[in-house]
């Protein structure tokens, strides 16, 4: 999966540039909407996109040094982050539209959403380290 996605990266670096931005901004703008409407109407639209950034950056953030690690990413490298970053931000932004379409589909507050949010990335995070878990291991049966 790795290989092909670095073949996309190549091929296609200002599509994936683009999508980023806006998997960087929207969970945080539907979040807003869903949850704080009058906030939503009341900030213009640079106050809205940092605010939106604000809330998915963290998260992306951590997901981004997590796939790094499982996916020995060298973040040094000429497109490393960019590809560790790339990748977090797809999956940051998968498990920040759940707290908006939980909220929307349910009518169910701002707690529920997050509290499924936090499930699907402690799920994500705990299938890195476990297959992190698992490479090393084989790596020291086939040492020995």
């Amino acid at each position: 999966m790795i290989k092909e996605f670095n073949e996309v990266i190549k091929s296609r670096k200002i599509l994936l540039a683009f999508f980023d931005v806006l998997f960087l901004i929207l969970p945080g703008v539907a979040m807003i909407f869903i949850f704080k409407r009058d906030l939503f109407t009341e900030l213009d639209w640079l106050k809205l996109t940092l605010l939106s950034a604000s809330i998915v950056a963290p998260l992306a953030f951590v997901n981004a040094l997590l796939i790094s690690s499982s996916e020995n990413i060298n973040l040094k490298e000429k497109d490393g982050f960019f590809q560790a970053l790339s990748e977090s931000l797809i999956v940051t932004g998968v498990a920040l539209y759940t707290i908006p379409l939980v909220g929307y589909l349910f009518n169910a507050p701002l707690k529920s959403g997050l509290i499924v949010a936090a499930i699907y990335e402690a799920g994500f995070s705990a299938r890195i380290i476990i297959k992190d878990e698992i490479k090393r291991r084989r790596e020291r049966k086939s040492r020995s």
